[in-house]
């Protein structure tokens, strides 16, 4: 390698050295020849992300369209072509907790139309050409996303409180560098312009520096512009590609010098005529000179011109707010400063630097929240003085639905008076003292079993004592019915047959245990709400519409629709696209749960039930989607992944295959 370096500094010394032998002074009179040359230098983008410097190559080959001697400016045009990639890494945590990573390739075919100060060079040989044209420039933008296993990186381990260069440093650490997701592939017809500034060493030979640049005239792909970082900012300005390079240019053919008219001035001579009348005297009638002093120069004390003072307002939020969701995107408008180090940025009273300064003052940054309110301070500086602007953010966490089970306590109240109504029961004795007098009755109530033989015999005496258990066990509950039982005109002619009419008096024992039960009954205490699962999955809403895709019954939904957190769809559907991330619930198919992988897109189609918003269960304040479906999904990823719904227009992505995997575990 060190070889092929001596090997090209040689070459080039030699080049200069044998053009610099032949150097003369560059007049030419014939638009004849062709121009031929290439360069080789530092290419890099002026886009929303902070990018590092990449390489290019060009080649260029053209030909003068007017070049004579003396003229103030040669015209000539040229065709180029370019081809240049260089990388960019964001430091601001995105509101999907991601940060943004691109790898940026493209080619251009131009044609240019060029003016060169030609006196200018051919009196000092220095070579100024201003040039501007159009062309075909073909972009292409990867995102390293996925790991060498194919999941989505863990940027949790990045801390966002950190220094720009630092998060940037943790984020190259974290990647691999492969930027195997492709993000956009576009072609434009974008203008042109640069200029170029070098030394003429010789008739044919010039080399220089020179700078180029491309414009974007939409922030959006379309056929007049290209969004080369896949992002875009509100009061950004369009993306850009910027090249600067060592250029060698070599002028074939057309040369030769002009032929000089050559000028013969005849000799002569004029004879000397002596002066007469020489004065040796001042003449009486001139006045003698009169000296006067000049007045002192006073000193001039001149101040500088001091600044402007600068101004910031917030533009979102431009009044206090409460959100549901702890990350919240600070806008705001600063003007008279040009210097990021003149801006601090403070959430809660602690300085970040996790924001940027656009070139038009447009400071941005993605802030963490915490429950409760919270207050954003943003400070600008500069010589004029100083200013500042204050935004208060109020998080609130999405409040759970409480079960309504305590509802149910006060039913079980009518229960617990059958207490109040066994005292009655008790008082039924003082009913039977009449009977207590005679001693032998008071025997046969101890002694029931002999009794029963005596009472079986006469048959007809028995159905009325099974009569009397009915009437008996309501008494408990209707203390007036033993009313009839005390009138003695049925009961004296069976006098003796009162025991019998004893033994429904003991069941109110009997009776007494299922009042001691009713506890038992109050056991359905009021269950305490249980937190309830995730019923869905967390997904990537993305940043290109066709990364989030839901067609229903009522219309078709993509990643704009997803912008407004307020959206929420609940019903049928027969198309569903998007990427799941780590978190959250697995969809449903066939009535069991199906697991879903993160960093794969899937596609499910046919009868579905959805539930889409950011306040299911689980979701955490994030996107996530509750599906239930018959049929299993098609996934993948990269070239491998299925083709969204909404992806219609030519200009975007498309995958190579126009299906993924079927089944959702490996």
């Amino acid at each position: 390698m060190k070889q092929m370096y001596l090997k090209t500094a040689l070459t080039i010394a030699a080049v200069v050295i044998y053009t610099s032998s032949f150097s003369q002074k560059a007049v030419y009179t014939s638009n004849k020849g062709i121009i031929i040359g290439f360069g080789t230098g530092a290419s890099y983008q002026q886009s929303d992300i902070a990018n590092s410097m990449g390489t290019g190559f060009d080649f260029i080959f053209g030909s003068y369209l007017r070049k004579k001697e003396n003229e103030f400016l040669a015209v000539d045009w040229k065709f180029r072509y370019l081809m240049g990639e260089n990388r960019a890494h964001d430091h601001r945590i995105n509101t999907d907790f991601t940060y943004s990573n691109i790898r940026y390739a493209f080619f251009s075919y131009d044609a240019e139309l060029g003016l060169t100060l030609n006196r200018l060079a051919e009196r000092t040989r220095i070579v100024i050409t201003g040039f501007a044209g159009a062309g075909i420039t073909h972009g292409r933008t990867f995102t390293d996303l996925l790991d060498e296993g194919g999941n989505v990186y863990d940027y949790s381990s990045i801390d966002p409180g950190k220094p720009r260069k630092e998060i940037v440093a943790d984020l190259l650490g974290l990647t691999d560098g492969d930027y195997e997701t492709k993000l956009v592939n576009r072609a434009a017809v974008l203008p042109t312009a640069g200029i170029f500034i070098g030394y003429r060493f010789s008739r044919s030979f010039t080399l220089g520096i020179e700078h180029k640049t491309h414009f974007s005239l939409s922030e959006r792909n379309s056929a007049f512009g290209i969004d080369i970082d896949n992002r875009i900012y509100n009061s950004s300005r369009t993306d850009m590609n910027h090249y600067t390079s060592l250029g060698f240019k070599w002028a074939l053919g057309g040369g030769g010098r002009a032929r000089r008219t050559s000028i013969t001035t005849p000799y002569y001579t004029t004879p000397a005529t002596p002066r007469t009348g020489i004065m040796t005297e001042r003449p009486l009638n001139e006045p003698a000179p009169v000296v006067r002093e000049a007045p002192p120069v006073k000193n001039v004390i001149s101040q500088p011109a001091r600044s402007t003072p600068p101004a910031v307002r917030f533009t979102n939020p431009a009044t206090p707010v409460s959100v549901q969701s702890n990350v919240f995107p600070i806008e705001a408008k600063a003007t008279n400063v040009n210097r990021w180090n003149d801006v601090t940025v403070k959430v809660n009273g602690e300085v970040t630097y996790n924001f940027s300064l656009s070139n038009t003052g447009l400071i941005t940054t993605n802030a963490g929240l915490r429950e409760g309110k919270n207050v954003i301070e943003i400070s600008v500086r500069n010589d004029g003085g100083s200013a500042s602007a204050m935004a208060e953010i109020t998080y609130t966490r999405p409040a759970r639905p409480q079960a309504p089970a305590p509802v149910q306590p006060p039913v079980q109240a009518p229960v617990t008076p059958p207490a109040p109504v066994q005292p009655p029961v008790q008082e039924q004795p003082p009913v039977q003292a009449p009977v207590t007098p005679p001693a032998p009755v008071q025997q046969p109530v101890q002694e029931q079993p002999p009794v029963q033989p005596p009472v079986t015999p006469p048959t007809p005496v028995q159905p009325p004592v099974q009569e009397q258990p009915p009437v008996q066990h309501p008494v408990p509950v209707q203390p007036p019915v033993q009313a009839p039982v005390t009138p003695p005109a049925p009961v004296q002619p069976p006098v003796q047959e009162q025991p019998p009419v004893q033994a429904p008096v003991t069941p109110p024992t009997p009776v007494q245990p299922p009042v001691q039960e009713q506890p038992p009954v109050q056991v359905p205490a009021p269950s305490q709400p249980q937190e309830e699962k995730p019923c869905g999955v967390r997904i990537n809403p993305g940043n290109a519409d066709w990364q989030f895709c839901l067609i229903t019954p009522a219309g078709t939904f993509n990643r704009d629709t997803l912008r407004r957190n307020t959206f929420t769809y609940s019903g049928s559907a027969t198309s569903l696209f998007f990427m799941p991330i780590a978190g959250g619930g697995d969809a449903r198919v066939n009535g069991k749960p199906y697991p879903l992988k993160p960093g794969q897109y899937y596609l499910f189609s046919g009868s579905l039930k959805v539930i889409l918003s950011t306040r299911n269960p689980g979701s955490m304040g994030q996107w996530s989607v509750c599906i239930e479906t018959d049929r299993e999904p098609v996934y993948g990823s990269g070239n491998n992944r299925p083709a969204s719904p909404c992806e219609t227009s030519e200009g975007e992505a498309r995958p190579a295959k126009s299906q993924g995997k079927q089944g959702g575990n490996e």
